[in-house]
């Protein structure tokens, strides 16, 4: 998690995460504890530097264990201890620590190498923890701040070498790590706009599957995520609709619970709602409800089908072939069992029926009730349709059946297809 800076330069470091100040604590702990063991030998006379000051390298030792401190202090802080260190401090430690080294410089001489390694890793430090145009502000203030304590020296040893040595170093550092600061920064915002879009398209598919799991209680898969791409529902609503009905239920199921054991009439029903239901599945019917041993299935809605009447009875005839092949396996000795199915092609109100916490999509009307009475007229194993099922279908094999008086209808005109 990045960082959040406050204080009137809060726009000064980079953006940077806990891990960041604890690599760049790292790197400037490391490098004042080495200047502080370059120090050392002189410090405690172990080895003479001519013309240094013993003041001034004590000075220099104490500002390396300073600074070794609280660059590990930091190594270890909470990322709410580092947020509590305002920029304005980050900034006044760089420019206090180039006032230091260039005080060192006319206390203790320019020749001391521990001094090059604070000139030096001034800039480093500075490209890495501030923005482009604020180490290099700190960058040229350390370097004149360099020159001015090379200046106040009495006859110092190749002054230009070692400015020129320092500017170059520091030149080669600051276009180095600016560079690559640069495109880290780059990669960061890639990097978060990235993460920021994939919350959004995270969020939006979690939206979306919800939505979709609410369609799926009362639409067929395949006409659920026609919904889904079509990004709205308005297909559901309430309207009326040309399509063509199916109905499908057992004969002799009831006399077939009484013969069996309650395990084994799960089982056939599992077989029967599978076997009906893969078919239904494959032709993209829509399921408009169960009903014990019976299911109503629909064709033409919500989705336009060219010739409905003729997909249902293409539907119908695949069940057929499908619950045959099952029937055998499913009869005992005293019961046996068959089937019936009813086809009518109509005009249907349909809309979402229900309430809250239970809602189906299905038609409703005429056309419904109709093929419910053809089906209940079906001789086992008989398929039945109404005149225009066969009408607009052009089934070339449909049988004429005596006309059945159906409650509501009258007299209609019935057929038989094979399958």
């Amino acid at each position: 998690m990045e960082l959040v800076w406050r204080g009137p330069f809060a726009s000064l470091p980079r953006p940077m995460d806990a891990g960041m100040v604890r690599s760049l604590a790292t790197a400037a702990g490391t490098s004042s504890a080495v200047a502080g063991l370059a120090v050392l030998p002189f410090l405690f006379g172990w080895t003479e530097l001519p013309g240094a000051n013993r003041a001034g390298l004590t000075v220099i030792f104490g500002f390396t264990v300073l600074g070794t401190g609280l660059q590990f202090f930091l190594r270890s802080a909470s990322p709410r201890v580092m947020e509590s260190l305002h920029p304005n401090t980050i900034v006044g430690l760089f420019f206090g620590s180039i006032v230091a080294v260039a005080a060192a410089v006319v206390f203790v001489g320019p020749a001391l190498g521990s001094i090059a390694v604070f000139t030096a890793g001034v800039p480093l430090l500075a490209f890495l923890a501030l923005r482009n145009k604020w180490a290099v502000a700190v960058t040229v203030f350390s370097l004149v701040a360099y020159a001015c304590a090379l200046a106040i020296l009495d006859d110092p040893p190749v002054p230009v070498q070692q400015f020129i040595n320092v500017v170059a170093s520091s030149g080669a550092a600051g276009v180095l790590l600016g560079g690559l600061a640069s495109r880290l920064d780059r990669a960061r915002l890639a990097l978060a706009d990235l993460n920021h879009n994939l919350e959004d398209r995270v969020a939006e598919q979690v939206n979306e599957l919800e939505r979709t799991g609410r369609l799926r209680r009362f639409l067929s898969p395949q006409v659920a995520d026609v919904v889904m791409s079509t990004g709205t529902e308005e297909l559901l609503k309430p309207h009326r609709c040309e399509v063509a009905v199916i109905f499908v239920d057992l004969r002799g199921f009831t006399s077939f619970t009484n013969a069996v054991d309650a395990g084994h009439v799960m089982t056939v029903l599992g077989d029967y709602y599978r076997a009906v239901g893969s078919v239904l599945d494959a032709h993209g019917a829509t399921i408009g409800g169960f009903d014990g041993d019976g299911v109503m299935a629909y064709i033409g809605d919500p989705v336009a089908v060219d010739k409905p009447a003729l997909q249902a009875l293409l539907t119908a005839q695949e069940i057929a072939r499908e619950l045959d092949g099952l029937l055998d396996g499913w009869s005992v000795d005293d019961a046996r069992l068959g089937y019936g199915i009813g086809l009518a092609f109509g005009v249907a109100t349909l809309g979402v029926v229900g309430y809250e916490g239970r809602s189906d999509y299905t038609p409703v009307g005429a056309v419904v009730n109709l093929a419910a009475r053809l089906c209940a007229d079906a001789r086992s194993g008989e398929i039945v349709i109404d005149d225009a099922v066969r009408v607009t279908s052009g089934v070339a094999d449909a049988s004429a059946r005596a006309d059945v008086d159906l409650k509501g209808f009258g007299l209609v005109p019935t057929y038989a297809v094979s399958h």
